[in-house]
């Protein structure tokens, strides 16, 4: 099934933990929907929340400032999309500050219009991080209604 959606489809992201320490965060994005996703984290600006971007006419918000993609099934990094049942991993560094975590692919932003669908990270500089250097880890899941 491809990522495309109609538009008023129902999407919804869940993201747990939702506060992580700042510096590195591994991200397994499982996709428990039936469409292909993909998830991209965007800093979101002081005082802004999740949900506020517009979306342009091919249906996708702008990515230019994304920290980093999950998109790729079975594997690390960018790729074509994570298929239905499959998991897409990657490390990013994050700063402390909030971060709106979506789904990109055509009307998915758009489409998330259900409480909750939005995820939302926090990073924030509370403890030095270990001398090991690991990274925290979440997992962001996409729901089966999707």
């Amino acid at each position: 099934m491809s990522g495309t959606a109609p538009l008023a489809g129902h999407m919804m992201l869940r993201v747990a933990p939702a506060t992580v320490p700042a510096g590195q965060v591994s991200l397994v994005v499982s996709n428990m929907g039936w469409r292909t996703h993909e998830l991209v984290v965007l800093p979101l600006a002081a005082g802004a929340s999740a949900g506020q971007r517009v979306p342009g006419a091919d249906g996708r918000i702008d990515e230019t400032a994304s920290l980093g993609e999950m998109s790729n099934s079975c594997a690390a990094g960018a790729g074509d999309g994570i298929a239905a049942g499959a998991v897409g991993w990657d490390t990013v560094t994050l700063p402390p500050g909030n971060y709106e975590l979506v789904c990109n692919l055509e009307n998915h932003y758009a489409n998330g219009d259900v409480p909750g669908s939005r995820g939302v990270l926090t990073s924030v500089d509370a403890h030095p991080r270990d001398p090991g250097g690991s990274a925290n880890h979440i997992n962001p899941a996409i729901d089966p209604r999707s």
